[in-house]
Formats: structure tokens, C-alpha cells, sequence
């Protein structure tokens, strides 16, 4: 005796809530973009740190 699985739709829209997963991501890249810029400062005053 085989029993079917009963197909079940999705009870939610899958689509729903990409715009805001976009934008999330968009704001995640400026704020790595811009701690990126912040640790290459940092490294170039380093070796002005060591001398002192």
C-alpha cells in the first residue's frame, strides 16, 4: 500500500518580503564598505602608534 503525499501549498507568499531583504542587504554592504574604509585608516596611522 503506498500513501501519497498530500501536496501543500505554501501558506505564506515566498516572494513576501524580499524588497526589505534587499534593502537590509543594501544597508549591510554600506556599513562593511565603510568599516572597511575605517580599518584601512587604521592601519596606516599603526605604525605612527609604534614609534611613540
Amino acid at each position: 500500500m503506498s500513501v501519497e503525499k498530500e501536496k501543500k501549498e505554501p501558506t505564506h507568499d515566498l516572494t513576501e518580503g524580499i524588497d526589505e531583504m534587499e534593502a537590509t542587504i543594501e544597508r549591510l554592504r554600506e556599513e562593511i564598505n565603510r568599516l572597511m574604509e575605517q580599518r584601512d585608516d587604521l592601519l596606516r596611522v599603526k605604525p605612527y602608534l609604534k614609534r611613540n
